[in-house]
């Protein structure tokens, strides 16, 4: 096993709990790079996720990163987190 300091390591969920059948597409946006998932459909109970794996944290101009999630309905973000 092991501890690398440069790395960080974060996943986006979204939950659907009712209303219509949505295009959802997760990402992970840290100020310098959007990553982007597939583009999936959510109806009520999908549970959608994805794992970013390990990340350079120097890519990171302000060590604050967010999850983001693109929909048919808008745009979304989650409130930032450090990094570093």
């Amino acid at each position: 096993m092991s501890n690398n300091c440069s790395l960080y390591y974060s996943a986006t969920e979204y939950k659907k709990t009712g209303g219509g059948t949505v295009t959802i597409q997760l990402a992970l946006d840290t100020g310098k790079s959007l990553f982007l998932d597939s583009q999936r459909i959510a109806v009520k109970g999908s549970d959608i996720k994805h794992s970013w794996g390990g990340k350079k944290k120097s890519d990171v101009p302000d060590c604050s990163i967010a999850g983001y999630m693109k929909a048919s309905t808008g745009n979304y973000y989650t409130p930032n987190l450090n990094v570093c």
